[in-house]
């Protein structure tokens, strides 16, 4: 079951990171998996509370949501988490829930890459330095992938990291994940919490960024706020979709 609906993910591994990612993992966060809708929806609830819906077609009828909405009110759940169109399509369909903004989806091609000046120079990442990317994670983000994954990930060539280090020390850290011939997802781009403003992220940023246009890449990711978004941005990437969290009344 599990590698079938990875195949099914893996179609859209930028809407579809967190499922992906966690079907990876071992799937251990689910405690709940449903097909609906003949077989074009897959209805996935963690552990947590939070639904998670892998649909086949991005835009369906309202039948299909509908049908979803039907079913979630046979469960206890605290949010269900889509992208845009998936919520327009539940909100009409009735579902009881209050409509939260969430992450940006953007996107850049290799002929809208822009080159910008970078004041330090970053290095490939390799399995030495995962130890100290996840100390560096810990300051910075709630949650990120366990060590074992990003070591497979780099072992399988699925994925790889840029980092840039001053003096020994890590300073930041840029990956990518689900690489394929013509996309990757970059991922967990940061930078040492006393060290951010300084330009250590956007120069782990850029060397990853670079190595993956040149391989003819289109490159996606996913981002939170403001001020990421306008380094994003500057290198050319454009929203094209959005997540929202529809937390239960």
């Amino acid at each position: 079951m599990w590698s079938a609906l990875l195949e099914k993910a893996l179609e859209d591994p930028a809407r579809n990171y967190f499922i992906c990612q966690t079907v990876i993992k071992g799937a251990s966060a689910y405690d709940d998996v449903v097909t609906l809708c003949g077989g074009t929806v897959t209805l996935l609830k963690r552990k947590s509370g939070t639904i998670q819906l892998l649909i086949s077609d991005r835009k369906p009828d309202l039948g299909v949501y509908f049908e979803i909405v039907q079913f979630l009110r046979t469960l206890s759940w605290t949010q269900v988490i889509v992208t845009r169109d998936h919520m327009l399509g539940l909100t009409a369909c009735g579902i009881d829930a209050r409509v939260k903004p969430g992450s940006y989806l953007a996107a850049c091609s290799p002929v809208n890459w822009k080159c910008h000046p970078v004041k330090h120079v970053a290095s490939n990442m390799v399995a030495s330095d995962l130890e100290a990317v996840i100390q560096l994670y810990q300051g910075v983000f709630r949650g990120f992938s366990p060590i074992e994954y990003m070591r497979e990930k780099i072992k399988s060539g699925r994925g790889r990291g840029m980092i840039v280090r001053k003096n020994g020390r890590l300073c930041s850290v840029a990956q990518s994940d689900f690489e394929t011939q013509d996309f990757a997802l970059i991922v967990g781009v940061a930078s040492a919490e006393d060290l951010r403003k300084r330009g250590y992220g956007e120069a782990a940023f850029k060397a990853l960024g670079e190595g993956l246009i040149q391989e003819g890449k289109t490159l996606h990711l996913i981002y939170e706020n403001d001020i990421a978004g306008a380094l994003y941005a500057k290198y050319g990437f454009e929203v094209y979709d959005q997540n929202y969290h529809l937390e239960r009344n």
